[in-house]
């Protein structure tokens, strides 16, 4: 029988995620408009505000399952990326 490994120390990588979720800010800013996309836009496509957009890419606040989910639609990346920063 396989042993079960311990996760209950795993914490996410807020500042990781933070990156990332930059990273497609920016990327969907050069898509639709030839340059960065600003943090109230992106929050409003996302559907929070432009100052929790700030702070998750910061990595002060941690974005819901739900937020990410429409992170990951909206952008075409996976939720293992997002979150863990690789493919799995």
């Amino acid at each position: 029988m396989e042993e079960m490994r311990n996760v209950s120390q795993l914490e996410p990588d807020l500042k990781g995620i933070g990156k990332r979720l930059r990273e497609v800010r920016f990327r969907l800013g050069m898509d639709t408009q030839g340059g960065d996309m600003s943090q109230k836009e992106f929050g409003e496509r996302i559907g929070v505000a432009g100052d929790l957009v700030s702070k998750m890419e910061r990595g002060v606040s941690m974005p819901t399952l739900t937020t990410l989910i429409r992170v990951a639609a909206l952008s075409e990346k996976s939720l293992d990326w997002l979150v863990l920063g690789k493919e799995i």
